[in-house]
């Protein structure tokens, strides 16, 4: 039989070998065979696996008749290529390996598809920031970027193109993308070379001035609470929603943890409607933590949304609890029923932290039992049935503190103020300081695992005082802090401050307003232990709610009021 191929010959001990890379027999080289091609779906860029036998290092690779892309002979059983341009979502195509001495193709042939968007930011339904990471979730976008580009809405019925930083921030199921600016609400877009898929995408850019904060009453709470959870969640379809805040728990006139959970919509001036009274906890808690997952924030699919309760104490005691309950919103937001998960804190907590970012679930800090201090910091994902994934232990903070602030903003978490001593939960001591923090501590979060393997690091720019039992919120790119224990509470001498944080993480200088910018002038005293969330309104201003708390000028006064700028 002639062999096809013409090879130099070298004689080896009275053998001739034949000089091709890879091949070391004696006779000419066999035809190949295919065993399998994997995947049997993608697009332009998605990298094949091939295996089979006799691939050497001149085999090329057919998809249809179009040539492969990239071949790599990784040994004799197995190759990669790349499919190539001039696929057509919907057609198949065979996939062959020619090694010069035959052709063979695979059992199945290859089926070019649309890309498949699931998720942006970990949510169905999300929102973020201009100059901060998108990271897309889906299937099919190609294992390389080739033709695939990421396009946003500019409002006026086109597309602005996301940023794209490394060839690393493409891959077949996940891709980091920057908001451009240009980018407006409608949707985001990922197009590759046999179709695109969209997600809708709210870009919020609210109108939001502290330097002209002028405090209003809005509908009080029915009960007096300090040490209590409050929370924003978004309900119902995207044409109609429900905005509501949620009340959960905390400390009541006589310092008892409560069952108590209610709810008030936020009409379209950013107003509070009235307060409704929903299905109690399962257990008295104070000092806990709260989230609200839905489709806006996480990777919900199976429910209207779900209240997250972990942590916290339950009686006189102040010891901590590593308990996590779980609220199922309908979709009116009202809670159906609650369900004490079997997933667990990984140490009991009170007066910690806790953010749900890009749909994973972050718990930062607190007090554990004897009201230690920790440093623990802690991540668990939220599926798209609400369960709770396995708890990871990210980068521990630099010290220990409780009574701390914890936001997300932009692609990072940030640690505000605290205190590293062992304090009760209800102490009210505004007067010694030594152990207040006025640090600002903050990690990176990676856009495609969620972890802080970078670690923390501390701002150059501090708080304007050492403070404790405070709320920090974060609308857009500014940030406002609001009472706590400091210096100089008694008189609110820091009650309020504010700061802008730029999109590379860098904290700018603090300004304190003046006296007639506080709750305090407003006439609802000198808030520590309070609640704090943010939203925006109809007409797109952002709006901050501090809702109860207890007071430095009257411990133990659990205050009914909610404040609105």
């Amino acid at each position: 039989m002639k062999s096809r191929w013409l090879v130099p010959l070298t004689l080896v001990a009275g053998t001739a070998v034949l000089g091709c890379p890879n091949y070391h027999g004696t006779s000419p080289i066999p035809g190949p065979s295919v065993t399998s091609v994997y995947p049997l779906t993608g697009t332009v860029g998605t990298r094949l696996t091939i295996t089979g036998t006799s691939f050497y290092d001149n085999a090329t690779v057919l998809v249809g008749t179009l040539a492969a892309d990239s071949v790599t002979v990784v040994n004799q059983t197995t190759l990669y290529a790349y499919v190539p341009a001039g696929v057509a979502a919907g057609s198949t195509y065979p996939v062959s390996v020619d090694n010069g001495s035959g052709t063979a193709a695979g059992p199945t042939p290859f089926t070019a598809v649309a890309p498949t968007l699931i998720y942006a930011n970990g949510a169905s339904r999300p929102s973020v920031a201009l100059g901060s990471s998108v990271v897309l979730e889906g299937a099919a976008f190609g294992d390389l970027q080739g033709p695939g580009q990421v396009l946003f809405s500019d409002g006026s019925g086109g597309t602005v193109p996301g940023v794209l930083t490394a060839a690393a921030d493409w891959s077949d199921g996940e891709v980091a993308v920057t908001v451009p600016t240009g980018a407006a609400t409608g949707s985001v877009t990922i197009q590759t070379g046999t179709g695109s898929a969209s997600l809708p995408l709210v870009i919020p850019t609210p109108t939001f001035n502290p330097s002209t904060m002028t405090w209003q009453p809005t509908t009080a709470m029915p009960m007096g609470l300090s040490g209590h959870a409050a929370v924003y969640a978004t309900v119902g379809s995207a044409a109609s929603p429900t905005n509501l805040v949620y009340v959960i728990g905390g400390s009541n006139v006589t310092s008892a943890a409560t069952t108590n959970v209610m709810a008030a919509p936020v009409q379209a001036s950013g107003l509070l409607g009235t307060w409704t009274t929903l299905h109690a906890l399962p257990g008295p808690v104070a000092f806990q933590a709260a989230v609200a997952a839905t489709p806006a924030n996480s990777r919900i699919t199976q429910a209207a949304g779900y209240l997250y309760v972990l942590g916290g104490v339950t009686d006189a005691t102040g010891a901590p609890t590593n308990t996590i309950v779980r609220g199922t919103l309908d979709s009116t937001g009202v809670v159906t029923t609650w369900t004490t998960l079997t997933s667990t804190l990984p140490e009991p907590l009170q007066s910690f932290g806790a953010v749900l970012y890009h749909g994973d679930l972050y718990v930062v800090g607190g007090a554990t039992t004897g009201f230690v201090p920790s440093a623990g910091v802690y991540r668990a994902r939220i599926d798209s049935t609400g369960a709770l994934g396995p708890w990871e232990t990210e980068t521990a903070l630099p010290f220990a503190r409780a009574y701390a602030a914890v936001t997300a903003m932009g692609d990072r978490l940030y640690v505000w103020g605290g205190d590293s001593a062992i304090v009760a939960p209800n102490d009210s001591n505004a007067a010694v300081n030594g152990t207040k923090l006025s640090r600002i501590t903050s990690a990176a979060v990676d856009a495609f695992t969620g972890g802080l393997s970078l670690g923390w690091i501390t701002s150059s720019t501090p708080l304007p005082t050492a403070v404790s039992k405070e709320t920090v919120v974060s609308l857009g790119d500014t940030v406002l802090v609001t009472g706590g224990l400091y210096t100089g509470a008694a008189n609110g001498t820091f009650e309020e401050s504010y700061t802008a944080v730029d999109t590379s993480g860098v904290v700018g200088t603090f300004t304190t307003l003046g006296a007639t910018h506080t709750i305090r002038n407003a006439g609802g005293g000198s808030l520590f232990n309070q609640a704090a969330v943010t939203y925006v309104d109809a007409s797109g201003t952002g709006h901050v709610l501090v809702l109860g708390g207890d007071d430095v000028s009257t411990p133990g006064t659990r205050h009914t009021q909610v404040w609105i700028y």
